[in-house]
């Protein structure tokens, strides 16, 4: 027998071979939302794990980020379940997310186009299967016996993929007939998916869910078509690169043919920098700023250092400002509900000092301007002043750049507004995409251990903030921007895990933040890792992981 208890509090006895979904009905937990996992001992569990000893169990609900994405999950196995019955030989690729949605599409083996009704189709067979088979079996299956079947029925990619990865077996779903492979648990049951619907979006669709802080709720689609257009882009570029999927990146490493692929993605960059610049120099009447936003680690401060020199190849001399010299000192930033500082709001900025500022130099006059000291949270003011020539050009980048409030001194036919993402042109295979926010989240984890000497634990506590000021102060204004960059680079992710598997291995098992930690090392698993000195020195790679090798 073992003990097992929850964080409401309850207790109960079970015997050997007990699954959490059994502990679950005899311990009788309630909340306000669905509880569609559980932590035992801090590992993020399905419902049909088996607890093996004594454990604590953490209840997590579907509006945590861990239900949210087995939510998604378990919506892709239903999709491809229902693809595969009525489209046989057919299959299902879930390209990237976009809104509140993921963008899929369907091939058909023939070459026939995908139309309204075929989407149709799919949704009424989605909702058939829930209602008749939503019973969702896992399957545990040894590593050498997956990648011998998979490499029988021509999945010779998927069984690559595997032989890169340190397991003992592989854990499988299955519903009815079919089963399929996830980098993360699923929910209970296909039931508990009750939200979604289908939308023709050519020449793919769309598979819409609910937002993560409203899961009732499915909300109409809205319209982001500058991010579908980088989407399409970052996939041409991934067609230019002939890498579209993990398993390739890792033979390119495994061959040394990924020094050309370094090459082509830095120079493909490189021209997409140097058309912006041009683009802003064509403009009339004449661009007087560049706003340069993005949430957090998308590479602003490389991308806006080489977006002013491809400027001065143009005869223009960009005078660059740092928001982040215009915080507030400490004793006027504002508060979060916990008493932290609330850095990620615009009221931490003196909107008032940056607008003097930029008219200022505008009218002609020599400007001192200000140094913010994040040690201390003072505020210095420069000893040389600057001014502006007849060809100079103002760039600015931060958190806030977009937001109209920040530079209302300027027209809006005299500015332009770029939006950095890391949208990356990868997937793990043709189900299990890459999430930015992740590819973000591994690029900062190593950038404030090399730079700010923080541990992992202490980026990932400040992560959940800035997730949360990104959806209020980003997100929101990212399609006003006239230009939408991709920073994310192919390569990145082997050089990324090659930095970031040490500190995410020091987080122990009973730390809060191991689920988070568990979760990143499985994201990277799949990925051969790669030394940095591959990394050319004006990469904006280095952002992340300096230039000491």
């Amino acid at each position: 027998m073992f003990t097992v208890t929850d964080n409401y509090g309850s207790s109960v006895n079970i015997p050997e071979g007990t699954t959490l979904g059994e502990a679950y009905n005899l311990l009788k937990p309630h909340d306000k939302y669905p509880i569609v996992l559980g932590a035992i001992n801090n590992d993020v569990s399905d419902f049909q794990t088996i607890i093996k000893c004594d454990a604590h169990i953490r209840w997590i609900t579907i509006n945590t980020q861990e239900g949210h994405s087995a939510y998604q999950r378990t919506l892709i196995l239903m999709l491809v379940r229902a693809a595969d019955m009525l489209f046989p030989h057919s299959y299902v690729r879930v390209a990237h997310s976009l809104g509140k949605a993921l963008y899929c599409e369907l091939t058909f083996p023939d070459g026939e186009l995908l139309t309204v009704h075929h989407v149709h189709q799919l949704e009424a067979q989605m909702k058939r299967i829930q209602d008749e088979f939503p019973d969702i079996e896992k399957i545990k299956v040894g590593r050498e016996e997956t990648i011998e079947y998979l490499q029988g029925v021509g999945k010779a990619d998927d069984a690559a993929l595997l032989e890169h990865m340190e397991r003992v077996d592989v854990t499988y779903y299955r519903n009815g007939d079919m089963a399929d492979y996830y980098f993360g648990p699923m929910l209970p049951s296909l039931t508990y998916a009750e939200l979604f619907e289908l939308q023709h979006y050519a020449p793919g669709f769309l598979l819409k869910y609910p937002d993560i802080d409203d899961p009732y709720v499915l909300e109409p689609y809205e319209e982001i078509p500058k991010f579908a257009k980088v989407f399409l882009e970052a996939k041409q570029w991934g067609r230019i690169l002939d890498c579209s999927y993990v398993n390739q990146l890792n033979h390119y490493i495994d061959t040394g043919e990924i020094t050309d692929i370094i090459e082509l993605a830095e120079g493909l960059q490189e021209k997409k920098q140097a058309s912006i610049a041009d683009m802003i120099v064509a403009q009339s009447p004449a661009i007087k700023l560049v706003l340069i936003a993005g949430p957090s680690s998308a590479g602003k401060t490389t991308f806006t250092k080489r977006l002013c020199t491809q400027l001065r190849i143009n005869d223009r001399k960009p005078l660059m400002l740092s928001l982040d010299d215009y915080f507030y000192e400490r004793s006027k930033t504002p508060k979060l509900p916990n008493g932290d500082y609330d850095f990620e709001s615009i009221a931490a900025l003196d909107i008032d000092l940056f607008n003097e500022n930029i008219r200022d130099l505008y009218e002609g006059k020599a400007v001192h301007l200000p140094t913010f000291h994040f040690t201390d949270g003072s505020r210095t003011f420069r000893d040389d002043a600057v001014q502006l020539e007849s060809n100079s050009i103002v760039v600015v980048e931060g958190l806030h750049a977009l937001n109209d409030d920040l530079s209302r001194i300027v027209p809006r036919y005299e500015k332009i507004k770029i939006y950095l993402g890391a949208l990356t042109q990868l997937a793990i295979n043709d189900h299990n995409r890459i999430s930015t926010s992740d590819t973000r989240l591994v690029r900062r984890l190593v950038r404030d251990f090399k730079f700010r000497g923080a541990n992992a634990q202490r980026t990932f506590k400040m992560w959940r903030d800035v997730r949360k000021g990104e959806k209020t102060n980003i997100f929101p204004f990212q399609e006003d921007a006239d230009i939408i960059f991709n920073s994310a680079l192919i390569y990145e992710l082997p050089v990324l895990k090659k930095e970031a598997m040490p500190l995410l291995e020091s987080v122990s098992k009973d730390d809060e933040y191991y689920p988070l930690a568990h979760h990143l090392i499985r994201f990277l698993s799949p990925f051969k890792e790669l030394d940095g000195s591959f990394v050319p020195k004006r990469s904006l790679l280095r952002e992340f992981i300096g230039n000491d090798n």
